[in-house]
């Protein structure tokens, strides 16, 4: 394939959220940062304190956690169902339908208890998740990439804060990597 020749190759996929390893460290990031945070808190002042009640903050926040894991897999039916396109001016992917409009009710309700608690980073946490619905990175912006050919996905970022995880099919995973190996 040249790089001249006009592209345009688009494909759905559902990927086991906890089956491929760049959900699985994204969500570890997401979640395990802010949780492992307050489990480490919790601990090393049970530890100092020999404070019962921070070994019962401990647990209920493990409790969260778990929870919140368990709510993610039956929510989103343990998958991530995603549509991509790629063409002569980048990669775009789009969270299906049904799944964007569940991801919408999340947010809204989020956005919804944010602001009724007065937690405003829990409001703005809420927009900045609905923005990711849809993300388009153009050739001419991705500055770095990484290739998983095991779990044909490619990863691409555009800056340490913008990112894709490319689902590729075993059927187009050689072509979409040989497609972005040409146009980076």
């Amino acid at each position: 394939m040249m790089i001249n020749e006009q592209v345009h190759i688009e494909w759905d996929i559902k990927v086991p959220i906890l089956k491929n390893k760049l959900i699985v460290r994204q969500l570890g990031l997401a979640l395990g940062i802010p949780f492992g945070i307050l489990l480490l808190i919790f601990s090393g002042f049970a530890v100092l304190t020999k404070d019962h009640y921070a070994w019962y903050a401990f647990a209920v926040v493990a409790v969260l956690l778990g929870l919140t894991a368990v709510f993610i897999m039956f929510f989103f039916k343990g998958v991530y169902d995603v549509h991509f396109e790629v063409n002569d001016k980048g990669i775009n992917s789009y969270t299906n339908a049904e799944q964007a409009h569940r991801a919408r009710i999340i947010n809204r309700l989020t956005f919804l208890g944010g602001m009724l608690r007065g937690m405003p980073s829990v409001a703005g946490t809420s927009i900045l998740a609905g923005r990711r619905q849809k993300v388009s990175i153009r050739w001419d912006s991705v500055r770095v990439v990484k290739y998983f050919p095991r779990s044909y996905t490619i990863l691409i970022k555009e800056n340490p804060m913008s990112s894709m995880g490319i689902f590729c099919t075993v059927e187009n995973y050689t072509t979409i990597e040989q497609l972005i190996r040409e146009r980076v």
